[in-house]
């Protein structure tokens, strides 16, 4: 085409006159991706006429092609914007429409200003895809045009109210893109809202839910109104929502709308007794620990939080009830005032608990604060009347004689009348018959068998005692015939524990301030920050920007912080060896779903490689989304190619692949291997938390049988635990009192969460 032979512009030509207007259609297209000036001035004036052609495919085909000619090419078709703002104005068809002011967009601000000016009062009004082209030009022109940016604004708020989802998601993030006024902010958040509990796809709720946090985090205190809105959510069955909602609502409780919240979150507790959910424990215990993290921020509710969750602790399952006990504890030694009325109720309810953990808990409790003479005999006879009689084994051995002998006599009655006498009779040949004697005798030895065969399966009990339980008891049982002989033991009972429990809940308060500053500092600007200023320096995450060039950077990694050079050569992998005729070698960009290989080909010898394309496959969870187009390359020539992987889960997965080319004749090919890249999954792995029961759970549920036995040289065994959680992405869920000092052995919990929602847990 370039030598000037006419027969593929007329193949062309053709093509742009064609009757088959997708024949018409994909020819446009391929003129977008021309640029040299010769090839494209035969073609003007077909691609022209296409403008008015009858099918919808064609002209708005045709729109692209023009903008894109005139962008590369001004000379050519100066006229383009006029051309384009005129079919604008002449259009009826939405996507025809939503195209050409697409293109004017990209090609003329002015003429796009222009016909948005002209048609401003009718946007509400219009098509969806013309709706969401227009708003997006609004937020660059208001950064541009800031005398422009009152009547954008009142244009935006009608946008609101649009039938449309994606329009009014897009007009609530233009919206606070624009301003930071408290109204503007609080409506666009209502919308949000509303969408978030509206929208039946779960993923969009989540979407819509992040920006809500968004904003919250920037407008701190403004959307305090919302907190009920944000509850509405909770109607969802979907777990992740309820606890993302949840979450966002947590952190907008203040002392004018925690009664509110509580009173709500009572009303979810009382549905997961009444009513089954989607994964209903586990929502349930979401309700618990929100009430518990609300209860001790504002104390004026904690009396009757306790009530609430006191009624519920017999009708909770296992996990639940632990989690109103641990509750209960912290309440307890917060608040001295609500002690008494608290060890009441759970004095009353001992002979209703059937859980073993929440027995103890509530046994810790009475034990450690009934401190008042009344209290302690009252909690003694409760405690003594929810044992049952004693000794155990003869309780159940005399109740084992009296169903025998129950059993005898319900024998002695039949149909409701005595039975006949089994006593001596005399047949008709005169002698006594005895069978019946025997027969009772038999009867007797039977019981006898019975008896001790239940008491042979008596040793077959549902769960054996284990050793810590026998040592525990046995150190009690040695420390109360010891109490006289060593004093020390009541101030180890009576002091000690409560003072370490004491500790753990300093701990616990100290961890939630440290949490609330850092999130503080995040939002906090000081006085003598630099001002930063839009054109000579790239907005940070946290400005008031274009929230689709923010969502872009990330996309594109471009909010990702800077690496230092030794970093990025860690990431570099050699692919072939130096003495192959194409020498590569990638850098391994990992961003949150998906992996960038930028492929780096060096033609090691003096011919030219034609058709030479790299391809890649994959083993595991992984998939290529993007590969590498074919390309020529000189001799001792170097090319950089791209290819995107997506990552779908953490398992470990393999990359492997190719080069391939053609040799001097056409049917002759070469192939080199690459050598194979390992997706390592610790960049999918970050630090997580979670509370003690929620450890237990996790522990029970997950497959824990891998054993991982590791050899190091550390000096100290915490140097060493350090490298781990170094090592692992992992964060340690042990308080740090229980790993202070030196010791000759450590035990700690670690945690890690994935990127995609999985838990990940280690006992070390």
């Amino acid at each position: 085409m370039l030598n000037g032979d006419p027969m593929p512009h007329n193949g062309i030509r053709n093509d742009l006159q064609h009757p088959n207007e997708y024949v018409r259609g994909n020819t446009l297209r391929f003129l977008c991706k021309l640029r040299e000036p010769e090839l494209l001035e035969p073609l003007l004036s077909s691609a022209r006429l296409c403008l008015d052609y009858r099918h919808a495919y064609v002209r708005k085909s045709a729109v692209w092609a023009i903008a894109s000619i005139f962008q590369h090419s001004e000379s050519l078709i100066p006229d383009a914007p006029d051309l384009i703002y005129t079919f604008l104005e002449e259009e009826s068809d939405p996507a025809c429409k939503r195209n050409a002011f697409a293109a004017l967009l990209t090609i003329s601000h002015q003429k796009a200003l222009e016909y948005l000016n002209k048609t401003l009062d009718s946007i509400p009004n219009a098509d969806e895809l013309l709706q969401l082209v227009e708003l997006e030009f609004i937020r660059k022109d208001a950064v541009q045009n800031t005398q422009n940016k009152a009547k954008y604004l009142r244009l935006i708020f009608d946008l609101l109210d649009a039938g449309d989802s994606t329009v009014v998601y897009e007009a609530a993030t233009s919206l606070t893109a624009l301003t930071s006024n408290p109204v503007a902010v609080k409506a666009a958040a209502a919308k949000l809202i509303e969408l978030s509990i509206k929208e039946p796809d779960n993923n969009v709720k989540l979407i819509v839910l992040d920006r809500v946090d968004q904003l919250r985090i920037r407008n701190e205190g403004v959307l305090e109104d919302l907190t009920m809105e944000i509850l509405r959510v909770l109607s969802s069955p979907d777990i992740d929502v309820r606890r993302k909602a949840l979450g966002i609502a947590l952190e907008m409780v203040s002392s004018k709308n925690v009664e509110e919240i509580v009173l709500l979150l009572k009303k979810e507790l009382a549905k997961t007794v009444d009513e089954q959910y989607e994964k209903n424990n586990e929502y349930r215990q979401l309700l618990i620990q929100s009430i518990h993290q609300c209860a001790i921020k504002f104390s004026e509710i904690a009396a009757s939080v306790v009530d609430l969750l006191m009624d519920f602790i017999v009708d909770f399952n296992n996990n639940s009830a632990v989690d109103v006990i641990t509750f209960v504890k912290e309440v307890v030694e917060k608040f001295p005032q609500l002690r008494q009325s608290i060890l009441e109720r759970l004095v009353s309810t001992l002979g209703e608990v059937r859980a073993g953990r929440v027995y103890r808990g509530v046994l810790w409790v009475v034990g450690e604060y009934s401190l008042e003479q009344n209290d302690i005999r009252e909690a003694w006879k409760r405690i003594r009347t929810s044992l049952g009689e004693i000794p155990i084994l003869a309780s159940e051995q005399r109740l084992l004689d009296e169903d025998s002998d129950e059993t005898a006599e319900n024998n002695e009655q039949l149909n409701g009348h005595p039975k006949p006498s089994s006593g001596p009779k005399v047949l008709a040949d005169g002698l006594t018959g005895c069978c019946p004697n025997q027969r009772s005798s038999r009867r007797g030895d039977v019981d006898h068998d019975l008896r001790d065969s239940c008491w042979t399966n008596l040793h077959f009990v549902k769960t054996h005692i284990d050793e810590d339980s026998v040592d525990r008891i046995m150190s009690c049982v040695r420390s109360l015939a010891e109490f006289t002989e060593r004093k020390e033991l009541e101030t180890t009972f009576l002091e000690d524990t409560r003072q370490a429990f004491r500790a753990m809940v300093q701990v616990e308060e100290k961890k939630r301030a440290t949490k609330e500053a850092v999130e503080k500092a995040k939002a906090a600007v000081q006085v003598d920050d630099a001002i930063p200023i839009r054109q000579f320096a790239k907005r940070s995450g946290g400005d008031e920007g274009d929230e689709i060039e923010l969502d872009l950077a990330k996309a594109t990694g471009g909010d990702s912080t800077v690496e230092d050079i030794s970093s990025k050569l860690s990431k570099v992998v050699q692919l072939t060896g130096y003495s192959d005729a194409v020498y590569a070698e990638a850098y391994v960009n990992v961003h949150q779903f998906d992996i960038v290989l930028d492929v780096l080909l060096v033609n090691q010898t003096t011919e030219t490689l034609q058709n030479l394309s790299v391809e890649f496959a994959t083993l595991g969870d992984l998939k290529v989304v993007e590969r590498p187009t074919t390309q020529n390359l000189g001799p001792h020539d170097f090319l950089n190619v791209q290819a995107t992987i997506k990552v779908s889960s953490t398992d470990t997965g393999v990359i492997f692949g190719n080069v391939v080319y053609d040799g001097p004749s056409s049917t002759e090919s070469h192939v080199v291997i690459l050598n194979d890249i390992k997706a390592d999954i610790m960049d999918y792995i970050q630090p997580g938390s979670c509370t003690e029961t929620q450890f237990r759970s996790m522990w029970t549920e997950f497959e824990w049988e891998n054993k991982v036995n590791v050899h190091s040289k550390g000096k100290s065994l915490r140097g060493f635990l350090q490298q781990i959680m170094e090592r692992t992405n992992m964060s340690c869920l042990t308080p740090e009192a229980s790993l202070e000092g030196d010791c000759q052995f450590l035990s700690a919990n670690l945690y890690a969460k994935s990127i995609f929602g999985a838990g990940c847990s280690c006992k070390f």
